[in-house]
């Protein structure tokens, strides 16, 4: 019976609370309660079309409503966009359309209906692109094959939904990447057994033509793990893209878009050395919040070379872009699974290493002296516990650094004063970092 009574209200509170849930309204007990303002559109919407009705939401993106109310056509006055399926239409394939209602003498009516493209809505963006006085109505879709997505760009004139742009991707984005005061799209798409996987920025002119930029990426990529955007050179805008090599390896490929072309800086599977090439769960991130992205890269710790590899335990160090070049920034343990890194004082390169505690499922670390013993001198000990353990584990010496969630993350400190690699308390909490 608590079974039962948790499952309802979880889905209550994704039904009620309007969370971002990658479902529509068909797979829900009941659609999301809708404001004022949505209720006169729906209503608008089933009259309009004179059937019943079933809301798509879009899957991902900023824009998670059925609904998407803005001035898509630049008239001063804001129309509503809304993605429907007709409940009559069961079969599989074009059953999602895309309607357009205005409000004219004070109510909403539908005043355009269009067959989308796709099967399901996975991301929608309004936006200007470019130089062109024109808003986009930009819409990732899902298509048939559960591989394949397209994106449209779609204008609305004069009372007419127009398709300007149709294009295969993996990854879609609008952002202003060179600092103009302009956004541009930005599509990643995958190789097929047609074409090479490219990156591409698109914008429009002043003339409304599509001006495009495009590199390939490279060729052994099996799909792409994230885009991501950081500073580099003195503010310039650098684009990330985590691409999944291989069976389960993660590769970064750098670029920036400078006076219209995107222009590849790092990353090229022939030009870098290997052991950039790591595991899918070490992906690009700022860890430190300062803007400028770090890239984790695996490093076998002192004295675990010679282990068989289940045995190997490894550190992870943050390296940085500047100068056209990586350069390490950080060292450290970075624990995945338990949401954590803690940077290594600058005085430990070289000189700790790392051991499990498997008992108490805690990492040490340790003074190292040229081989791994069981006797090595230990400078912190870091323990992740549950909030209703923090008070047992304090009884043993360790101290709360940070919380997260249903965590805290507890650090035990050498006492031993004389020896000038025990960390100090507030260098322990300034180099641990929470993962979200």
């Amino acid at each position: 019976m608590k079974i039962k009574i948790l499952t309802v209200t979880v889905l209550m509170m994704f039904i009620f609370t309007g969370c971002a849930v990658n479902v529509g309204v068909d797979t829900m007990l009941a659609p999301p309660k809708l404001s004022e303002q949505q209720e006169q559109i729906y209503q608008a919407l089933i009259e309009g079309v004179n059937s019943k009705i079933r809301l798509k939401y879009p899957k991902s993106g900023t824009n998670l409503s059925a609904f998407i109310v803005d001035d898509i056509d630049l008239d001063g006055e804001e129309e509503a966009i809304v993605f429907y399926e007709l409940e009559s239409i069961k079969a599989e394939g074009k059953s999602l359309r895309i309607n357009i209602l205005d409000k004219i003498d004070g109510e909403w009516k539908s005043v355009y209906d269009y067959s989308a493209e796709g099967v399901e809505v996975e991301k929608v963006i309004v936006s200007k692109l470019g130089e062109a006085d024109r808003m986009n109505i930009i819409v990732g879709y899902n298509m048939s094959s559960p591989d394949e997505k397209q994106v449209c760009v779609y204008s609305y004139k004069d009372g007419v939904l127009n398709n300007t742009l149709s294009e295969p991707y993996s990854i879609l984005d609008v952002r202003d990447l060179n600092n103009d005061g302009n956004q541009e799209l930005f599509i990643i798409s995958n190789q097929t057994s047609s074409r090479k996987a490219r990156a591409r920025v698109l914008k429009l002119n002043s003339e409304y033509k599509y001006i495009e930029s495009f590199v390939e990426l490279n060729t052994n990529i099996t799909e792409f793990k994230q885009l991501i955007y950081g500073l580099v050179d003195d503010g310039i805008r650098g684009i990330y893209i985590d691409e999944v090599v291989g069976t389960n390896d993660l590769h970064t490929e750098i670029f920036t878009f400078e006076d219209g072309l995107l222009m590849p800086r790092y990353g090229r599977i022939s030009e870098v050395d290997s052991k950039i090439i790591r595991p899918i769960s070490n992906k690009t991130m700022d860890i430190d919040g300062d803007g400028v992205l770090e890239i984790p890269i695996n490093e076998v710790f002192s004295g675990y070379s010679d282990y068989p590899e289940p045995e190997k335990l490894y550190k992870t160090n943050w390296f940085v872009f500047e100068n056209n070049t990586l350069n390490k920034k950080y060292e450290s343990y970075y624990s995945i699974t338990k949401g954590y890194s803690f940077m290594f004082p600058s005085r430990w390169q070289g000189q700790v290493t790392a051991k499990i505690d498997n008992i108490n499922d805690e990492v040490i670390i340790c003074k190292y002296e040229g081989q791994l013993r069981d006797d090595m001198e230990e400078l912190m000990r870091i323990a992740v516990v549950k909030k209703e353990d923090i008070e047992d584990k304090s009884r043993e010496g360790y101290e709360v650094m940070k919380t997260k969630g249903e965590l805290g993350y507890l650090v035990w400190i050498s006492p031993n004063s004389q020896e000038p690699l025990v960390p100090t308390k507030s260098e322990v909490m300034f180099n641990l970092m929470l993962i979200e």
